[in-house]
């Protein structure tokens, strides 16, 4: 018999939620990004829907609570934050002083990821520094017009690696962790990087913030400011002082703040929680 229902993205916490209602079991819905109602807003009112039959949500940023209680009608007592967890890459712990710097991206190539404007900012530092390379991982719709952006003389500098399954490792030969997306929930991809002790420049949207601390662990820039992350980069290209200890950084916030422990503590009290209220009613 089941207890309790969790579902994860939109369309699977719409469909638990009429089900748990007509199970008449409680309903946890995890929230992973704001794009989904951005993109289409009259998805909000079924999440308002389910919310009166009973779910309850998790979001998986204080960003990404604030859009869904403060903007779109969802109560603050029914909707938690719970982060994202990432265990710690061990195997690149330190950010290494070697003569080539690589910078990566790592993500789905689709257009709200930006990954065109990394691209276009790598090729003017690329003028600059002989000794710098691109590492791109993921897939996507953008990978063909991404390629074909990427200028002849500098083919042999930008690395478009595809999708790949050892992410973790190949983060182990990176110096320096980019995102540059226009929207984010909580990116597992800045998650896994800073777990590597990667420092990380990334855009200051959604719940970047929560991830990388400007000055600290990496550097928040503007989403519209393409010169800001090409001068965010240079001072990490040329200090590696700062690389390093930036790297620490990224892993001791990755260690406080997102890991496994935390995440598994804060569901079950929830869950519990949740149990606890069904068998209160049912007395």
């Amino acid at each position: 018999m089941i207890a309790l229902l969790h579902s994860h993205l939109f369309g699977p916490i719409v469909g638990g939620g009429l089900a748990a209602f007509l199970a008449r079991i409680p309903h946890l819905g995890t929230l992973h990004d704001i794009y989904m109602v951005e993109e289409k807003p009259l998805r909000i009112r079924l999440l308002q829907l389910v919310e009166r039959l009973g779910t309850r949500f998790v979001a998986v940023s204080k960003n990404m609570r604030d859009f869904y209680t403060q903007h779109h009608g969802i109560s603050k007592l029914k909707c938690a934050t719970i982060y994202n967890y990432c265990e710690l890459n061990t195997c690149a712990s330190n950010v290494k002083c070697a003569p080539n710097i690589k910078l990566f991206v790592v993500g789905r190539l689709i257009k709200l990821k930006r990954v065109d404007r990394v691209i276009s900012v790598f090729c003017g530092l690329a003028k600059e520094y002989s000794n710098i390379e691109l590492v791109i991982v993921g897939e996507g719709e953008e990978a063909v017009p991404l390629k074909q952006q990427v200028p002849k003389n500098l083919e042999h500098r930008i690395s478009f690696l595809g999708r790949r399954e050892d992410v973790a490792r190949l983060l182990c030969s990176a110096d320096i962790f980019i995102q540059f997306s226009e929207t984010e929930g909580l990116s597992m991809s800045i998650l896994e990087a800073i777990a590597a002790g990667l420092p990380a420049v990334v855009s200051d949207v959604g719940g970047n913030s929560e991830l990388v601390v400007d000055d600290v662990n990496g550097f928040l820039v503007p989403a519209d400011n393409d010169g800001e992350l090409g001068e965010k980069l240079a001072i990490l290209i040329n200090d590696c002082d700062l690389r390093e200890r930036m790297g620490r950084c990224s892993q001791a916030v990755a260690a406080e703040k997102f890991s496994k422990e935390t995440f598994v503590e804060q569901y079950f009290s929830l869950y519990n929680l949740l149990l606890s209220s069904k068998n209160a009613q049912v007395n």
